[in-house]
């Protein structure tokens, strides 16, 4: 976990609302970067459209190509519109903006079942053979 100057982690707030949804968890993100400087929105959508994974995950069969996808119009990311990004094992992250609270606000939305239990452990296995602990 990464820490400020002061040796104190970042704070995170993750909020998840009441809905009838089951397979289409809506996760909400509020988070404070290190305290030297606040991250700003322009910073963490670079960061999130950037990311890949670790590199032996990254051609796995299983692998999505863009693990975090960003969308940057105001009222996305929908559920039902994005569980399935990917086959369902991309999440997708929308509405980036700054936080009154802490520094930054977002939202993002999974499948639930594929990027969790049912096709998650998939990549598991594969990360398992390609560290050479399984053969």
């Amino acid at each position: 976990m990464t820490t400020s100057s002061t040796g104190t982690p970042p704070v995170k707030r993750f909020f998840y609302p009441p809905s009838p949804l089951r397979q289409e968890p809506l996760a909400i993100l509020e988070t404070k970067g290190p305290e030297r400087r606040p991250s700003t929105v322009e910073e963490a959508v670079a960061v999130l459209t950037d990311f890949r994974g670790p590199n032996v995950v990254r051609d796995l069969p299983s692998a999505p190509e863009h693990p975090l996808l960003v969308r940057s119009e105001p009222d996305r990311p929908q559920p039902r519109g994005y569980r399935d990004t990917q086959g369902g094992m991309a999440v997708t992250v929308g509405r980036v903006r700054e936080c009154p609270l802490l520094d930054l606000h977002l939202v993002s939305v999974s499948h639930n079942t594929l990027r969790g239990a049912a096709s998650g452990s998939i990549p598991n296995a594969e990360t398992l053979v390609a560290e050479g602990y399984v053969a």
